[in-house]
């Protein structure tokens, strides 16, 4: 049986000749001459929420007086360790600037391939306000924006072009600053130039002096750049997307060579990589969605897992 919410108003109430009794809230009325009552639904009593696996101090030493013997199981986050295959640790001792905890302060190198915004003529300046955040939101993005003041990454701004800043989740749980850029790249033919990326925050006005990924176009031009530097080998024994790269040897004796040339052009561009998102000298790896090995590529398995595991249908229905 289903039930579902009337609306009987004055007019069904009219036709019906209702009795209505203030005192029990019922309605009461012939239908096919059987006297029919409505009654109100009974409010649902609250249900006490469990408190999971915590016991108070009485419950506790009941549990022990009655038992005698309790086993307790204390829950610890443990970070994934990077395994680093003994023959690769005198390199990376070797390269360790190239591995640093913290990006050193300061502006990169000029390079080559600079990157450039060019406004669109007659197109009318974006200025949004900043995004409404919780305490602590905003706390955290006046942090990450204190941060790169003192690493030279921003500087305070009078740009009347402006976008707002937000935080978004990472996988790890901690937030990251993320600059709504939608509304300059609509307008933009190529972004770049340090104006253009100002963007707002409750404290005021920042602009970028390095190139930010939220504009259209960035990562094509960071891609141009790293193609640049790897050039003499890519197709070789390196592969770059963006800022991952696949480094493939045939021997161990050349995959260390082939690293060691590597990390030579990262550090000789002020190019920095994160250890605790490295592998090394592995027969497969997961690149850019797929399983690379020496005998090809295959499909991630967590990719299609929902796929594999979808039940069969069994109705009409479900088909």
């Amino acid at each position: 049986m289903d039930a579902c919410h009337l609306l009987l108003g004055r007019p069904w109430e009219y036709d019906r000749n209702i009795d209505h009794n203030g005192r029990t809230n019922t309605y009461s009325f012939l239908f096919g001459g059987v006297k029919i009552t409505l009654v109100p639904s009974k409010p649902n009593e609250p249900v006490p929420s469990p408190s999971g696996t915590l016991l108070t101090l009485n419950q506790f030493e009941d549990e022990l007086e009655a038992e005698g013997e309790i086993f307790v199981l204390l829950w610890k986050e443990v970070t994934k360790e990077v395994e680093i295959p003994q023959a690769m640790v005198p390199l990376l001792k070797e390269f360790a600037d190239v591995f640093p905890n913290e990006l050193p302060d300061g502006l990169p190198p000029l390079r080559d391939i600079q990157h450039h915004i060019d406004l669109q003529p007659g197109a009318q300046l974006p200025n949004r306000p900043y995004y409404r955040m919780s305490p602590r939101e905003h706390e955290e993005l006046r942090r990450q924006v204190e941060d790169l003041i003192s690493k030279g990454h921003v500087r305070e701004s009078m740009s009347p072009c402006v976008v707002p800043a937000l935080l978004t989740p990472k996988t790890d749980g901690t937030l990251r600053m993320c600059v709504d850029s939608r509304a300059i790249n609509m307008i933009t033919v190529r972004p770049g130039d340090e104006w253009h990326t100002a963007f707002k925050t409750r404290e005021g006005l920042y602009e970028w002096l390095v190139m930010p990924f939220g504009l259209s176009h960035a990562p094509s031009t960071f891609m141009r750049v790293m193609n640049q530097l790897f050039r003499p080998f890519i197709g070789k024994f390196v592969v770059v997307y963006l800022d991952d790269i696949l480094i493939y040897s045939a021997t161990f004796g050349e995959h260390v060579n082939h690293v060691r040339q590597v990390l030579t052009v990262l550090r000789r561009d002020s190019l920095y990589a994160a250890i605790k998102k490295c592998v090394f000298m592995v027969p497969k790896v997961l690149f850019l969605g797929y399983v690379v090995f020496g005998e090809g590529i295959q499909v991630d398995e967590s990719k299609v897992a929902a796929v594999r595991q979808w039940p069969s249908p069994i109705t009409i229905t479900e088909v």
